[in-house]
């Protein structure tokens, strides 16, 4: 245990020369970027990864540049980091530990540790079999061997620190002349450009990725039939695998878990058996974790969100319940939110999503707030992030399950402009004077388009939105009568205590609604 303290300690102060040299270099990094940073670095020294793909933390060529400065002053400090290097193939970066891969390109460690093929060229739902002829697994060894040749298991990677760009530098290691070959890599560099070398080969990178990378699973296809692949791999559904490790410091008792990788595995997923291809289907279906399962459902959603345009300003308002599948579980729930100095959020869905949202949208903020250049966002640049950031995760077969209104004002141009959007759980987004999700976009639109005006005052619009959700309460049973307002103008957001409606239950198709249905009992 004294031990694993000590090395702990050591990968902490790893991170924190990592942090104080992305500072010294002047790399600003978004909180979501830099943390993943700091754990992919993490994951590469301590042997969890040998591979880590940097899309993100900005484009090329700023992106290689930053990386390589970072590696660069980092060795220097830490002598855990010097196995890290830069490697490019065409227009992808990502970071290296040299050792670990190695490891992973030589054969030994290919052959105790065989990954599963699909071709996506035949089918998306069948393992492929490696006794079976088949070009494309035949060229994927081949470029795993060129990796296998250019990263030898015996190489030494304690070389001399070299600046970027520059093969000859004074160090305390002898540093001997090496002609650069064709991968454009010499002895101490901190690139590894990979470009020209495989060039020639026709395996799309994303299927090199994925062996790259340490998928359990990889898709095969070259890359004249991409086009043919990606259609093949969008007919099929996709089970998604998120693996976690709990990281614990040393400076706190508190442990967090990292997401290591995320991979998908066709739903439909038919394995070999029989002969050695047995082995290989039942090692696939250990990794992947055998039956099928759903990893995504919301389980505590809330209703409809209501908010429309005013003559000062936007509001906004639902009511307070949670439903936990068809139970009205919570009845306190708060689901409308000020997100910095001019905008307002509710949202319909998973209320777990809606905080993962929030978390996200403090992260922006604060990130915005530390630019300290006199200016903040507004509601349409939130909104925007909010479509991006819906679509990106609907992109991943992983969404968060909301629709969100997203609503404001804030001094342009123009003078006070008044915005309201709204964006679903697939991205799609739009922008009106009045908006309602969920049951809400049924039974009070129609309300709203009647009634709205544009120079309504505060007290005109709170009536219309009581009316609506008055009609709510009445019909959906997921509503309850409990309900919040916010409203949000020049001066700030306001979001006032929850309160009760007026009603009135002695209807005659309230007291007997199968009255005169046909087929009723």
């Amino acid at each position: 245990m004294a031990s694993a303290a000590v090395d702990a300690g050591v990968y902490e102060e790893m991170l924190r020369v990592v942090e104080a040299c992305s500072a010294r270099i002047r790399w600003r990094l978004r909180p979501p970027s830099k943390r993943r940073l700091l754990n992919d670095i993490l994951f590469l020294c301590t042997g969890l990864r040998p591979v880590v793909l940097m899309d993100y933390g900005g484009t090329m060529p700023q992106l290689q540049e930053n990386l390589c400065s970072l590696l660069h002053h980092a060795r220097q400090e830490s002598s855990i980091l010097k196995p890290l290097k830069v490697m490019v193939i065409k227009d992808m970066l990502y970071l290296i530990h040299v050792e670990g891969l190695s490891e992973h390109a030589s054969p030994n460690s290919r052959s105790q540790h065989q990954i599963a093929f699909v071709d996506l060229e035949k089918s998306c739902c069948k393992l492929l079999s490696k006794t079976k002829e088949n070009d494309n697994l035949m060229e994927f060894e081949s470029v795993q061997d060129l990796f296998s040749a250019k990263f030898p298991v015996e190489a030494s990677v304690n070389l001399p620190i070299v600046r970027p760009g520059i093969t000859k530098q004074k160090s305390e290691f002898p540093v001997t002349n090496v002609e650069c070959t064709d991968i454009h890599i010499a002895e101490g560099t901190l690139l590894v450009d990979l470009s020209d070398y495989l060039g020639a080969t026709q395996i799309a990178l994303p299927s090199l990725n994925g062996w790259l990378l340490g998928y359990p699973v990889t898709y095969l296809f070259c890359n004249e039939s991409a086009e043919a692949a990606t259609q093949n791999l969008s007919k099929h559904s996709l089970h998604i695998y998120r693996v976690y490790v709990r990281r614990s410091c040393q400076s706190s008792a508190k442990q967090s878990e990292e997401e290591l990788m995320c991979f998908s595995v066709p739903c439909e997923w038919e394995q070999p058996m029989g002969g050695s291809n047995a082995a290989s289907g039942s090692q696939a279906a250990a990794v992947v974790g055998g039956e099928k399962q759903h990893t995504q459902y919301p389980y505590v959603t809330g209703t409809s969100v209501i908010a429309l345009k005013y003559k000062d300003g936007v509001i906004m308002a639902s009511d307070t319940g949670a439903s936990y599948g068809s139970t009205l579980r919570y009845k306190s729930v708060e689901r409308i939110k000020a997100v910095g100095k001019h905008s307002l959020i509710g949202a319909s869905g998973e209320f777990s999503d809606f905080q993962e949202i929030l978390r996200y949208l403090d992260e922006l903020t604060l990130s915005d707030h530390m630019w300290d250049d006199g200016n903040s966002l507004g509601p349409k640049e939130i909104h925007s992030y909010l479509t991006r950031v819906m679509y990106n995760r609907r992109n991943k077969f992983d969404p968060l399950w909301n629709s969100l209104v997203l609503g404001g004002v804030k001094k342009g141009p123009k003078g006070e402009e008044k915005y309201l959007g709204m964006v679903n759980m697939i991205g799609t987004h739009f922008e009106e004077n009045h908006i309602a999700t969920g049951f809400g976009n049924h039974l009070a639109i129609p309300i709203l388009r009647n009634e709205w005006r544009e120079d309504m005052t505060f007290e005109e619009a709170v009536k219309l939105v009581e009316k609506c959700l008055l009609v709510l309460l009445y019909r959906d049973r997921a509503s309850i009568n409990k309900f919040q307002i916010a409203k949000i103008t020049t001066e700030g957001a306001t979001i006032y205590p929850p309160y009760s409606l007026k009603t009135f239950w002695g209807f005659s198709h309230f007291e007997n609604p199968s009255q005169g249905a046909v087929g009723s009992w």
